[in-house]
């Protein structure tokens, strides 16, 4: 009976002590850090005119973003420059979702949330 009442005892406390950690962990994170971010897909049914409602700041934060990761300054993002800070796989996927013209290269509208015309 010590035995049973000594495990169980050593089991809730390392239950309790890996929950505290996880959420320590989970509270200390940045939102950047986070699995796709700056990589947002657009709400069901939004479209490019009422998207966001108008709201300048996440437009000029994707402008801002688009400018700094435009090495070239050509206009344009290959997919080396898109790659920059993410993981490569991931980043192909997000570039081949935002090149709608499939010219290799994302411009500054198909990076635009929300700019890129639907394809069908």
């Amino acid at each position: 009976m010590k035995n049973l009442l000594l495990f169980a005892g050593i089991g809730v406390s390392c239950f309790v002590t890996g929950f505290l950690v996880c959420f320590i962990w989970m509270q200390s994170r940045p939102e950047a850090d986070s699995p796709g971010a700056g990589m947002e897909s657009p709400p069901a049914g939004a479209t490019a005119a009422g998207a966001g409602g108008g709201g300048g700041g996440n437009q000029n934060a994707r402008v801002a973003k688009f400018e700094t990761l435009d090495l070239d300054k050509d206009g344009l993002l290959s997919l080396a420059e898109f790659t920059a800070g993410r993981k490569p796989a991931e980043a192909e996927k997000w570039f081949k979702l935002r090149d709608v013209n499939q010219d290799g290269f994302i411009g500054r509208e198909e990076f635009m949330p929300f700019s890129a015309p639907k394809t069908q």
